[in-house]
């Protein structure tokens, strides 16, 4: 009986511990949430799973990171556009209608004095722009921080140009050699252009080499462009005095070396580099009117020609839209020959218009029809990067002959919906 006794008195004591035991343990952890599986977040955490894109279908066993998507059709629409207005630069974005601006007295860069000509790199991140009797500014938008590049010229008439981006965001500028003052003519000269090529990630100068010069015309020669792989350079002969926008441009292959020109019109390259758009004035001599044909690198024939409206008219700046399938230009209704080049009776009246480049075949050439977008238009700033809108400004002209009541206008090619961007001062160059 005692040995029973002893043994029940030990399981007693036994459970009595495993109950206390118990009590100091770890519970079991909960399931895991998977991957899979969306959490509610009561604050809207980032590290909150996000649900797959539509149409995603997971592998079983994925061996590859996963690129990022392809970035919209309707993505580059929303870059900003930048202009110059009354002496600054500014700044536009379609999306939220939102402007300001870039230079001048409280502006986020802090940047005071007199800028013009601004280009926005394909990535929508820096900006370059030009200051009057100064040097080359290039701005991040991103923190409003700024590089100065010097320049050669300190005078009004010079070569020195901000010629454009490349696909890299790489920066082209031009730089001068010596000095051109035209009344001082003919003791001032410049003896060449060289082109630069500016990195503004490394912050320098990458690359340099010379502009052609002597193309078929007197003088020197100033870069207006370059293609987006940087190989073809739009340029204009140069002389050492007033010119006005009826000077010809030509295209230079920096890597064949050949050069595209005519001596009396605009020779400009599509962004695909694969078509010329050549305006041609000889017509005016004949009685009839300015021409623009576009043609195939390297190949005399016109695949495609566009003929202003009536006998008389003539077309000026023409410009590529950026997915190279269209051309506008402006059209004035009637011109006259001065000292051999051909230029509008007024500055106002003239009509934007533009017409379908794409779908050019060697075996069907023809003739283009024009499309009329608006009227008294005063200059073409280009276009958005979707090529579904085109920007330019139009104005009245007053007895005096001078621009009155410019406005910056954006036109949506699909919808015709017209937006106002500004108005005042607007220039996209230096006046």
């Amino acid at each position: 009986m005692r040995r029973l006794a002893k043994f029940l008195a030990v399981l007693a004591v036994l459970v009595l511990l495993t109950g206390c035991c118990a009590l100091f343990q770890t519970p079991e952890a909960a399931p895991k949430v998977t991957e899979t599986e969306q959490t509610e977040s009561p604050g809207g955490d980032n590290l909150t799973p996000s649900a797959p894109p539509p149409g995603y279908i997971p592998t079983q066993d994925p061996q590859i990171t996963p690129t990022e998507p392809e970035p919209t059709e309707d993505a580059p629409a929303l870059m900003p556009i930048v202009y110059a207005k009354d002496a600054s630069i500014w700044i536009f974005y379609p999306e939220s209608q939102e402007k300001f601006a870039l230079t001048g007295n409280g502006s986020p860069s802090g940047l005071e004095g007199y800028f013009f000509y601004p280009k926005l790199s394909p990535s929508g991140v820096f900006v370059a722009f030009k200051q009057r009797y100064g040097e080359y500014i290039v701005l991040n938008l991103q923190d409003y921080s700024y590089d100065r590049i010097p320049n050669g010229n300190t005078q009004l008439w010079g070569t020195e140009n901000i010629l454009g981006w490349d696909a890299n965001d790489n920066l082209y500028l031009t730089r001068q050699t010596g000095a051109c003052v035209f009344w001082q003519e003919p003791n001032s000269k410049i003896t060449a252009v060289d082109i630069l090529v500016y990195d503004p990630r490394e912050r320098s100068v990458v690359e340099n080499f010379p502009l052609p010069q002597d193309a078929a015309n007197t003088g020197n020669s100033t870069g207006v462009g370059v293609s987006p792989s940087g190989r073809y350079i739009t340029a204009d002969p140069f002389w050492c005095g007033p010119e006005d926008d009826m000077v010809p441009y030509f295209v230079y292959d920096r890597q064949s070396g050949a050069v595209y020109a005519r001596e009396d019109g605009h020779t400009i390259i599509a962004d695909n580099e694969m078509w010329l758009a050549e305006l041609d004035d000889s017509k005016l001599f004949e009685g009839g009117a300015s021409e623009i044909r576009v043609k195939a690198i390297g190949e005399e024939a016109a695949r495609l020609t566009y003929r202003a409206a009536n006998n008389g008219a003539i077309l000026i700046s023409p410009s590529w839209s950026p997915n190279s399938e269209y051309v506008a230009a402006l059209e004035y209704a009637s011109a006259e020959n001065w000292t051999g080049r051909w230029t509008p009776y007024h500055k106002g009246g003239n009509k934007l218009i533009f017409f379908p480049a794409n779908g050019i075949s060697a075996a069907q050439p023809g003739d283009a029809t024009a499309r009329i977008l608006d009227v008294n238009v005063v200059h073409i700033f280009g276009w958005t990067p979707d090529s579904r809108a085109i920007i330019y400004t139009t104005a009245t002209i007053d007895a005096e002959g001078y621009y009155q009541n410019i406005t910056l206008q954006m036109l949506n090619l699909d919808t015709l919906e017209k937006i106002t961007i500004d108005s005042g001062q607007i220039f996209n160059a230096m006046h």
